[in-house]
């Protein structure tokens, strides 16, 4: 990855991250469905538990609040993926990005 790309990889995915962080907590309060959480769990996972989005979290969870990061490390990053997960949203699991 040029380095332009990397900075705009790592602000992406800051973004999509802290608007996660946003509906995590949306859903904590009751404010969010739980149908609507469901969704964004099963984007969160495709996204963190890909090799780069585990490395990204590693370097950068630190950023996010402790009941998220708790959440993410305890029970996301930890659960089977869904048997139609892509990896960053882009090839079946178990493929790898040519």
């Amino acid at each position: 990855m040029s380095e332009q790309e990397r900075v705009k990889f790592v602000a992406a995915f800051m973004s999509f991250l802290s608007y996660s962080q946003n509906a995590f907590l949306k859903w904590r309060q009751k404010l969010l469905a739980p149908e609507l959480w469901l969704g964004w769990e099963f984007v969160i996972m495709n996204l963190v538990c890909a090799p780069g989005g585990k490395a990204f979290w590693k370097d950068r969870g630190y950023m996010f609040g402790e009941e998220f990061r708790r959440y993410l490390e305890n029970d996301l990053m930890k659960r089977e993926p869904h048997p139609d997960t892509k990896p960053l949203g882009a090839f079946p699991n178990g493929q790898r990005a040519v």
